[in-house]
């Protein structure tokens, strides 16, 4: 039996996307392979309201997932630091932030909120996340917790929940709590985009921390039903993400069914999903050796999920993840110069948001590989 539809409480839902076993932390690396090989594993089962169309991981439990000191999700890179700088003067820009509080709920290690702070020097940023190290530089503050209820100051500008709300169990109850924490205070809502997935066949994009799966339509139903209004919306990052600015103002709007839509998408792309995968798996074998670039989120589920292929080592920029092991696959993981030693003739690179950069990386290493962009 799949949980009900944490958006409109429907259990009307059609299963679709199966995973039997995907670590429960893919952005958690381990010390040795044994470690790696035996780290928590749960199901995946993407469920679809026929109702709302809101799609889910079914099977999830929010009890096996701890976000501790050993979790990291940082993106060390130019492009990323690039979108993320357009996004905070976007900002900067539309809310006149010079002065004030401005909020990151589940800021991660800051990264975002430093830039924001840096690039508006009159406004005081906090940034509350249990991952995170508490820190107090300037106007850069980082507190160690969860968000509750009292956590906002009376001169609060901005809220930022940024790649947040896709972990969370219950959506509408999470932000009728940050609503009712910052009435008629902008709320910024960025997630991945589900339809970017299914048209893009991004089967390494479903993932047990990601227990909610939004499209645009179903995000702007969550915010609808949790109180928020003059609600604005946009795609962001080549599509993969998306965003979405409220106010919540008390009233609690109505539910904008989207049920047959969304279950034929999932259904669409659940037929096509192991004609991607066998692709993926011809490329590696018709390789002597594959080294995947990214991982993050979609390298590391990629390897989990090519168990009968040969992906030999990964590459990440994060210099946290390097000579450390991916969860569940033991794939170890090492810093782009490795390559220099030990020639790939394959690299998938995960992010084609990142082709360029690491390109560039590559030729300024003098490492000559193909390159599938994934």
């Amino acid at each position: 039996m799949y949980r009900a539809c944490p958006v409109c409480n429907d259990t009307d839902t059609l299963p679709t996307v199966s995973r039997a076993r995907i670590p429960i932390l893919q952005n958690r690396v381990y010390d040795t392979r044994d470690e790696a090989l035996s780290a928590a594993s749960g199901r995946l089962t993407l469920c679809t309201c026929s109702r709302c169309g809101f799609s889910y991981n079914g099977e999830f439990d929010d009890s096996l997932i701890v976000y501790d000191k050993h979790y990291n999700n940082d993106v060390p890179s130019r492009t990323f630091e690039i979108y993320s700088e357009e996004i905070a003067r976007s900002l900067i820009e539309k809310f006149d932030l010079t002065s004030g509080t401005v909020y990151d709920v589940g800021c991660g290690k800051g990264t975002f909120l430093r830039i924001l702070c840096k690039l508006a020097p009159g406004i005081k940023g906090i940034g509350i996340d249990p991952s995170c190290t508490p820190t107090a530089e300037d106007n850069f503050t980082l507190v160690q917790d969860v968000f509750r209820p009292g956590s906002f100051q009376p001169d609060t500008k901005l809220v930022l929940l940024r790649h947040v709300l896709e972990h969370i169990t219950k959506p509408v109850d999470f932000l009728t709590e940050l609503g009712n924490a910052a009435p008629n205070i902008p709320l910024y809502v960025e997630v991945p985009e589900v339809d970017w997935i299914f048209e893009n066949g991004a089967f390494w994009d479903f993932c047990y921390e990601h227990c909610n799966y939004f499209s645009a339509k179903s995000l702007r139903n969550a915010l609808q039903l949790a109180g928020f209004s003059e609600i604005e919306q946009s795609s962001s990052f080549g599509g993969q993400y998306q965003w979405a600015i409220g106010k919540a103002n008390g009233a609690h709007g109505a539910l904008s069914p989207n049920g047959a839509e969304a279950v034929g998408a999932a259904k669409a792309y659940a037929q096509s999903e192991n004609v991607a995968m066998e692709k993926v798996r011809a490329i590696i074998a018709s390789s002597d050796s594959t080294v995947v670039w990214g991982m993050a989120t979609k390298g590391v589920i990629l390897s989990c999920l090519m168990e009968n292929a040969s992906i030999s080592d990964g590459i990440d920029i994060n210099a946290n993840k390097q000579e450390k092991f991916a969860p569940l696959s033991g794939v170890r993981i090492h810093a782009p110069e490795w390559l220099n030693h030990h020639p790939a003739q394959t690299i998938l690179v995960m992010n084609g948001n990142y082709g360029a950069e690491i390109r560039q990386t590559l030729s300024e290493l003098g490492v000559s590989a193909k390159v599938v962009v994934m």
